[in-house]
């Protein structure tokens, strides 16, 4: 489809949740939207696998509310049989938890039914989204913002909302000879990402798992293993999958995809039996995988007119529940473009 000049109200660069969930929100207050992300997948780090016959989460595995706004929205996503509870703790080590390894149960942790990415596709229902399309600058103009992806397509747009990793996006400025004030770029080139190497093994037998199928430890070097068949995602295919913590993701960062393979399959040697097979099945490197300074408001509003705002998981709260609500806060500033100013 060719959408040379579309002309919109809003462009939202980044279909991961922030995006989607501020697209719809302003679709809803009578806005025409366009999402455009630059992966074949939209949904970002909700990011799941068809390997062989089975599913695997690459990126985000679960997430907490302790919003009542954001809670509200799952309870709805919960009854549409979108997102399920998954567990309330988790243990830290033993296969056999005993009280010193077993947390507490807390938040309900929920997980989607067919993979992360189905909550992302959901939430796409009705939008009007071009995935594997890359913005390549983003440019002022007197009538809006011209925003030119790689295939020279220009999008025209009232206003934009940017909510792909901040370190990308100011790069999509430069491009466009787009410069933020001094002030307004030493606030935003403070928010910082860790990284994060994400790997899917098949196995021929099941792991041994503590319940419900996955052991957090925060402390470790790989503090995250999940089995997606137990989580009810793979029921014909053992897939597991492992994070690296961050400072084990940075040191391995540049190896070869064999090394950090290698280094994450031993990580499952406690919960084999001796003649488990394993083969490793992906490798993710998520360059912006956790924000470890966060913008300390929910959007960034730029002092550029037309209206240019930054939002995601890096502005006011981590995880998906904060990519959420700084979506919402996004979209209703940008929800009175339909009465032609901008709030404040």
């Amino acid at each position: 489809m060719n959408h040379k000049m579309q002309k919109i109200d809003v462009l939202v660069i980044g279909a991961g949740i922030s995006g989607l969930i501020a697209a719809r929100k302003l679709k809803e207050s009578g806005l025409h939207v366009i999402v455009v992300d630059k992966s074949s997948q939209i949904g970002g780090r909700l990011a799941t696998e068809n390997i062989d016959s089975g599913l695997a989460d690459l990126g985000a595995q679960f997430f907490t509310t302790r919003n009542s706004e954001f809670q509200n929205m799952v309870n709805e996503w919960t009854t549409a049989g979108i997102v399920y509870t998954w567990a309330t703790s988790w243990s830290t080590s033993s296969i056999e938890p005993h009280p010193s390894t077993e947390r507490a149960p807390g938040h309900p942790r929920y997980a989607a039914h067919k993979g992360m990415n189905a909550l992302a596709a959901y939430l796409a229902l009705g939008l009007e989204i071009f995935a594997h399309c890359q913005i390549a600058s983003l440019t002022a103009g007197q009538s809006g913002w011209h925003a030119h992806d790689t295939s020279e397509n220009i999008f025209n747009a009232q206003a934009v909302l940017i909510t792909a990793p901040v370190p990308q996006s100011l790069i999509i400025l430069k491009n466009g000879f787009t410069h933020l004030s001094p002030g307004e770029m030493a606030d935003v080139e403070l928010i910082q990402y860790a990284p994060c190497l994400a790997a899917v093994f098949r196995t021929d037998k099941p792991l041994h798992l503590p319940e419900p199928g996955a052991i957090q430890r925060p402390e470790e070097r790989v503090p995250w293993i999940a089995d997606n068949r137990r989580k009810g995602i793979s029921p014909e295919t053992n897939l597991v999958t492992v994070h690296a913590s961050t400072e084990l993701s940075k040191e391995l960062w540049k190896a070869d995809d064999a090394q950090i393979l290698t280094v994450l399959e031993e990580s499952l040697l406690p919960f084999l039996d001796a003649d488990t097979l394993v083969q490793p099945a992906r490798l993710k490197r998520w360059q912006y995988a956790w924000p470890e300074v966060l913008y300390p408001k929910r959007y960034f509003l730029s002092s550029y007119l037309p209206p240019l705002i930054f939002a995601g998981d890096a502005f006011g709260g981590p995880r998906i529940e904060g990519a959420v609500l700084s979506g919402l806060a996004a979209s209703q500033v940008l929800s009175s473009l339909k009465n032609g100013k901008l709030s404040s």
